[in-house]
C-alpha cells in the first residue's frame, strides 16, 4: 500500500533512510583500538607539560619538489649550527620564519596534548629534556624543536581580575591607580565591588572580575604565572605589569586533572575531530588491508 502511494520516492522517506544507513555505516568506519591508544596517548599529555622552542621554514602542502628539497636542507643546516654549539634562541632568529621569533626567540612555552598539530606535538613528547628533534614537517612546513623542560600539569584555575589601562600620556598614572587598589584589597575591601567600579576590563567588571577557568598555554605568560602561583583560594597577587595594563588576580578556585574515566569522553571527541582523525583513519585502512591481504 505504502508502495502504491509512492511514499517510497518521498523526500523524507529517502532522506531518514540515508540518515539510518549513515548511522549503520559508523561502526565500520572506525578503529576502536587505535582511537582507545590515542585517547590514552592524549590523557597521558594532557598529564604533563612540555615546554619547547621551535624552528620553522614555511613549505606549502603543494611545495615542488625543488622548494621542498631547498626547505628541508635549510631547517638541516640550522639544526647543525646548533649542534654545533650555537644557542637555539640565536640560529631561531636567524633562520625561523614563525613570525613570533622576533619576540620570542623561538620559545612557545608550556604546552600539552592538543595545543599543537599532532605531528608537532609528537616531535615535543618524543624528544628528550635538552634534545634536538630531527627535521619534521607539518601543514606549515618543516620543523626542529627542542625540549626546554617537562613537568606535570597544574590543571585549570579559575581566577578573578583587576586591570588599569595604562595611559601613555601619562603613564604614571595606571600605576598609581592600581597600588591605591591593592592597598583597599589589603585592607579588606570587598574585591568583587572594587571590579565592578574601577576595572577596565569590561567583559568581567560586570560579573565582579570572574573569568573563565583556564589552563596552561591559554593566557599570556605574566598573567598565567601570577594565576597559577596563588595558593588559596581568596588569596590576591600583587600588581603586575603587562601590554595591556596593569592586573591585580584573586584565586577562586583550582582543577586538578581529572582522572582518566570522567576525562576520557571528552578527549574521545577531541580525537576523533582535531588532526589525530588521520592517524584514526590510516589505521582502519591498513587493518582494513591486512585483514584482506591487500597489503
Amino acid at each position: 500500500q505504502a508502495r502504491d502511494q509512492d511514499l517510497d520516492t518521498a523526500s523524507s522517506y529517502l532522506n531518514d533512510l540515508e540518515k539510518y544507513r549513515d548511522q549503520l555505516i559508523q561502526p565500520y568506519l572506525q578503529n576502536p583500538e587505535a582511537l582507545d591508544q590515542l585517547t590514552k596517548e592524549a590523557y597521558e599529555r594532557t598529564v604533563y607539560e612540555v615546554n619547547a622552542s621551535h624552528i620553522l621554514i614555511q613549505t606549502p602542502p603543494d611545495a615542488s619538489p625543488a622548494d621542498t628539497l631547498n626547505a628541508y636542507n635549510k631547517i638541516q643546516e640550522a639544526r647543525n649550527e646548533i649542534l654545533a654549539s650555537k644557542s637555539f634562541e640565536e640560529v631561531a632568529k636567524s633562520y625561523s620564519e614563525d613570525p613570533s621569533v622576533k619576540v620570542n626567540g623561538g620559545n612557545l612555552g608550556y604546552f600539552s596534548a592538543f595545543a599543537m598539530v599532532y605531528s608537532f606535538e609528537n616531535a615535543a613528547y618524543q624528544t628528550p629534556v635538552g634534545g634536538i628533534s630531527e627535521p619534521f614537517r607539518t601543514q606549515f612546513g618543516y620543523h626542529i624543536v627542542k625540549v626546554i623542560d617537562r613537568r606535570r600539569s597544574r590543571g585549570e584555575v579559575e581566577v578573578s581580575h583587576i586591570m588599569v589601562k595604562k595611559d601613555t600620556a601619562h603613564p604614571g598614572k595606571a600605576k598609581e591607580k592600581i597600588d591605591e587598589i591593592y592597598a583597599s584589597l589589603r585592607q579588606g575591601d570587598d574585591f568583587a565591588k572594587i571590579a565592578q567600579e574601577h576595572s577596565d576590563d569590561l567583559s568581567s567588571s560586570k560579573k565582579g572580575g570572574k573569568l573563565p577557568k583556564f589552563g596552561t598555554g591559554k593566557m599570556i605568560r605574566p598573567f598565567e604565572e601570577n594565576a597559577f602561583a596563588l595558593k588559596n583560594e581568596g588569596d590576591f597577587c600583587a600588581p603586575f605589569s603587562t601590554e595591556y595594563g596593569w592586573h591585580i588576580l584573586k584565586l577562586d578556585k583550582k582543577y586538578e586533572v581529572p582522572p582518566y574515566e570522567e576525562l576520557k569522553p571528552r578527549l574521545e571527541v577531541r580525537v576523533k575531530n582535531g588532526s589525530r582523525a588521520g592517524y584514526v583513519e590510516r589505521s582502519l585502512a591498513q587493518k582494513i588491508g591486512a585483514d584482506y591481504d591487500l597489503i
